[in-house]
């Protein structure tokens, strides 16, 4: 039997898309995975205007998860995943120089890969350790050890935000797998109820089950699913999901 490398419960959730907006929307779409074709944004009421208008739609999706699934617990250590974090105001800013425009200050401050989780920490007055982190394919099992990493150094509750939306289209070429924009959020402790447990598998995942999902909106469907395993496949490595209930 393949050793669990990583063990964990998850207490409470949130998560937010264009069109699912609703815990029975988001398990309506976990029983036939297709994103609703419509725009829309967060209202993210839970933050002052004046750093709501400072966010795009990506920074609205990740703080609006974040805020419901946090809800009224203070000072909890969160980290932020995403796999390309604020690369559409970087593309941006670097458009406006080969065009010899003007940078913006404000863009440029928020174009960092930890901004997202600046503006939270502001948002929230909170002054709990917070992380930032972007591994390509991998993105949720490589945050998931800096959660229990937070978990085994003594904190009680992590909170982990993913998140993710479109490349610009100059970068559309380097896309490996389907681009959505989306966020959800896990509040974890220690295994106790609503257990799940990640191992590697030397069995590979078979082609075309992925439900032609992004690897982290795959491994979301299985959270809602109430499967028991699930293999995810990886960038070099198959990771095999487990629920204990």
């Amino acid at each position: 039997m393949t050793p669990d490398l990583l063990s964990f419960s998850v207490q409470d959730y949130a998560a937010w898309a264009p069109g699912l907006e609703t815990r029975q929307a988001w398990q309506a779409w976990a029983r036939h995975p297709v994103f609703p074709e419509t725009a829309s944004e967060p209202k993210l009421q839970a933050i002052p205007a004046l750093l709501r208008r400072r966010t795009d739609l990506l920074g609205k999706m990740a703080l609006e998860s974040a805020f419901q699934c946090m809800g009224e617990l203070e000072n909890i250590p969160v980290v932020f995943a995403s796999r390309h974090g604020e690369v559409a105001r970087s593309a941006r800013l670097l458009t406006d120089l080969a065009q010899h425009e003007p940078m913006s200050p404000t863009a440029f401050s928020l174009s960092v890969h930890n901004a997202i989780a600046g503006l939270f920490s502001i948002a929230h007055s909170s002054t709990a350790n917070n992380i930032a982190i972007a591994a390509r394919e991998d993105i949720v099992e490589n945050a998931l050890f800096e959660v229990c990493s937070l978990l085994e150094d003594g904190e009680k509750k992590v909170l982990l935000v993913v998140y993710n939306n479109a490349l610009p289209l100059v970068l559309s070429e380097f896309e490996t797998q389907p681009e959505l924009p989306y966020s959800w959020a896990w509040l974890i402790e220690k295994p106790g109820k609503n257990t799940f447990s990640l191992a590697k598998s030397v069995q590979e995942a078979a082609t075309g089950s992925g439900h032609g999902l992004p690897q982290e909106l795959e491994i979301f469907r299985f959270f809602l699913s109430g499967e028991k395993k699930q293999l995810i496949q990886g960038e070099r490595q198959t990771w095999l999901w487990s629920r204990h209930d």
